[in-house]
């Protein structure tokens, strides 16, 4: 039994509220892979050849936007666990 392309192109078909919920959940996986990527690879790595002027430098800039995702100072971080 073979089936006509037009019959399984009309089923197939998403609506557009179906499309914008589709790129809103690829968008946020894409986020979720590059963050975790950077926090488990590159930041590892970097800390590791560069050290401290690798910690000041991220405690100034941030991760993908000037000033947001910046590391806290490790004055910071113990503050914060207190």
């Amino acid at each position: 039994m073979s089936v006509a392309p037009a019959q399984v192109h009309a089923h197939s078909e998403l609506t557009d509220a179906e499309r914008a919920w589709l790129g809103a959940a690829a968008l946020a996986a894409l986020v979720v892979a590059v963050q975790l990527q950077v926090r488990s690879i590159e930041e590892p790595y970097l800390r590791a050849v560069h050290g401290a002027a690798y910690l000041a430098f991220a405690t100034r800039a941030g991760r993908f936007l000037p000033g947001i995702g910046r590391l806290h100072a490790p004055a910071d971080r113990e503050r914060i666990a207190a």
